[in-house]
């Protein structure tokens, strides 16, 4: 084995406990601070309902998340503890990746990958959502670590059905996960051919696709009517996710830096740059990093918008996996200190504009102001509908649950005479614009509609705003003129 993969370098698996523990720390503080937004609370009525429909609820998302919520939420509904769920997925990463570290570049490298991942602001975000997000960075951790071990021990039975049980597992999480086994692919061609066990991923890629069928079965009968919500990308956004998934600005110059000297670092060195198996662990980590990328960037441009950050949440563990192994090939300390402090700091800066400076949807603030001002017989509207499940959350949760006033849906065909909305002498309407392009112009139009149908027959009493552009508007029925009788 060269020295770019110095397996057996001094070191102890004990020690990843250190960012483990952080991670799980970093995860917990405030965890029911913020309100659910309305994936969230998705996540929660979607997941109580029937385990029959928990394939086709997302259009194809999370099944295997939705499948362990639904038990979960025997246990418990409150928010912190629904977002717990998310928590474990996050911290078992940290030691996961470690072992996936320590086999292509040894144990210095995969502890400087875990610590990096662990205090890293975007992951530590979504280890706090109650959705399937590091559910699905963890399956990539596995997946690829038993892709590793199937192709250094291609004649364990065991390690090919791990790797298939594990990548079926990763992309019933979330269809996003199919880019990670195209890195995988793409880590195939890079590899002498002579050394590659094709007929043993062969038959692992049969075996996927027999067990991934009938999700694809669902996915091509819902076709994309799950993502019309995804605006077109642009150059900006590009740039933005990239600050994302480092975790800060500061954080993505930091990789920018760190690419430089990787580049020089590698032009130095001669030689296969494989490990004794012939797998090449640069062009891995490069494959899991750049192929889901270029992939949702390219089919974004060419067919119909997908690029989501949260979506490529499958390519922060090869690049804590790629800072992880230059931070350890720079032999001074004083370097080493320098960057250090700087990772720590640049990251505590964005966690710390995470924890107190990004607040989520303030439903619990709307309801508030509901419950202080509603009186027997109002009702609530949501526009767009799907508003009705962040609220319908936050009332369920409520200790006010008498003084509320009744959810009810909108007509499919608002009648210009506002008909329908006569019986209600106090509406509360909700209304939140959001999407981008024609649909978000679709959602405006619709609220100046339903806000012009409710004037017609009520007037605006008040109106409130609260984060994340959300309005709550109440309008009560006009009192009828009063009669003079006529002069004699």
């Amino acid at each position: 084995m060269n020295d770019l993969v110095p397996r057996r370098a001094a070191g102890t698996p004990v020690l990843v406990l250190v960012p483990t523990c952080v991670a799980a720390i970093l995860a917990c503080l405030f965890l029911g601070a913020k309100d659910f937004w309305l994936d969230e609370s998705v996540s929660v009525l979607d997941a109580a309902g029937s385990l029959r429909h928990m394939f086709t609820i997302d259009g194809g998302n999370f099944a295997l998340y939705y499948l362990l919520l639904h038990g979960w939420l025997k246990l418990g509904a409150s928010d912190a503890f629904v977002r717990l769920m998310s928590v474990i997925p996050a911290v078992l990463c940290v030691p996961t990746l470690y072992a996936v570290g320590r086999r292509l570049f040894g144990p210095r490298a995969a502890l400087v990958s875990a610590s990096v991942l662990a205090i890293n602001p975007f992951f530590i975000a979504y280890a706090q959502e109650a959705r399937g997000y590091s559910l699905l960075a963890l399956g990539s951790i596995v997946s690829t670590l038993c892709f590793v071990r199937c192709f250094e021990q291609p004649e364990s039975w065991l390690g090919r059905t791990a790797y298939v049980v594990a990548s079926a597992a990763m992309v019933y999480t979330h269809l996003f996960a199919i880019l990670v086994l195209a890195a995988h692919a793409v880590v195939l061609l890079l590899c002498d051919r002579r050394l590659v066990p094709w007929r043993v991923f062969g038959a692992c890629g049969i075996a996927m696709a027999v067990l991934m069928a009938p999700l694809g079965y669902d996915v091509y009968r819902q076709g994309a009517s799950k993502i019309t919500w995804i605006g077109p990308l642009t150059l900006e956004e590009i740039g933005t996710f990239w600050q994302q998934l480092a975790g800060s600005p500061a954080l993505a110059l930091l990789y920018a830096v760190l690419l430089a000297f990787f580049v020089v670092d590698v032009s130095r060195k001669h030689g296969a740059m494989r490990n004794d198996a012939g797998l090449p662990p640069l062009g891995l980590i490069a494959s899991w990093l750049f192929v889901p990328f270029l992939i949702a960037v390219g089919y974004s441009a060419l067919v119909r918008p997908v690029f989501v950050p949260r979506y490529l949440i499958i390519m922060l563990p090869p690049l804590a996996l790629f800072a992880g192994y230059v931070l350890a090939e720079v032999r001074s300390r004083a370097a080493v200190f320098v960057l250090a402090i700087f990772t720590v700091a640049s990251s505590a800066q964005g966690l710390w504009v995470y924890y107190f400076h990004e607040p989520k949807d303030d439903w619990r603030g709307l309801a508030a102001l509901v419950a202080s001002r509603s009186q027997p017989g109002d009702v609530v509207v949501c526009l767009p509908p799907y508003l009705d499940a962040p609220l319908r959350h936050v009332f369920d949760q409520s200790q006010e649950k008498q003084t509320l006033p009744a959810l009810v849906k909108l007509p499919a065909e608002i009648d210009a005479s506002g008909a329908s909305l006569h019986p209600y002498a106090r509406v509360w309407l909700v209304s939140q614009v959001q999407g981008e392009g024609q649909f978000k112009r679709d959602s405006a139009e619709q609220i100046s509609a339903i806000m012009a149908t409710l004037q017609r027959s009520k007037h605006l009493l008040l109106e409130n705003f609260f984060e994340k552009n959300i309005a709550v508007r109440l309008y009560v029925a006009r009192l009828p003129a009063a009669s003079h009788a006529g002069s004699p």
